[in-house]
């Protein structure tokens, strides 16, 4: 059984250390290669979080778990264009940066770093073209 309260101090705890500093949005159509997605944007949320120094991962993990995101995992991002083809996918970067690709050979490049989050939509081919030796996200699928 869930403690109310104690999720109620999660929640407040999370609040402050979200921020919104700039949004990127952008629909990404077909390529021919990967079917990307025309109806649902991708975001990129630059500088979302502050991140404690200790252990930051877990900041992620539980606001993306308390907005319904499960099934959460710690690595990287492929270094090969991929794509979920039924799931949507957040990914929260806690350490390092990265050089991204998103939607394909013809997509969008942007470099990640600590602190930004990332909510790809199913279809959304992404890749990474290269990061810093310590780079690390946390990712999750949403729950169904």
């Amino acid at each position: 059984m869930k403690n109310n309260s104690t999720d109620k101090q999660k929640a407040d705890q999370l609040q402050t250390v979200v921020r919104s500093e700039q949004v990127i949005h952008q629909r990404l159509k077909d390529d021919g290669s990967f079917p990307n997605n025309e109806k649902l944007p991708l975001f990129v949320y630059q500088g979302a979080l502050a991140l404690p120094r200790n252990n930051p991962a877990v900041v992620f993990e539980d606001l993306f778990e308390s907005n319904g995101w499960s099934g959460s995992w710690r690595n990287g991002i492929y270094g090969f264009h991929h794509y979920h083809s039924t799931a949507h996918e957040v990914l929260g970067v806690y350490s390092g940066s990265a050089k991204v690709q998103l939607g394909g050979e013809n997509g969008i490049t942007l470099t990640v770093r600590r602190g930004d989050v990332i909510i790809i939509p199913a279809g959304v081919a992404h890749k990474n073209l290269g990061a810093s030796s310590d780079f690390r996200v946390v990712g999750a699928y949403p729950l169904g």
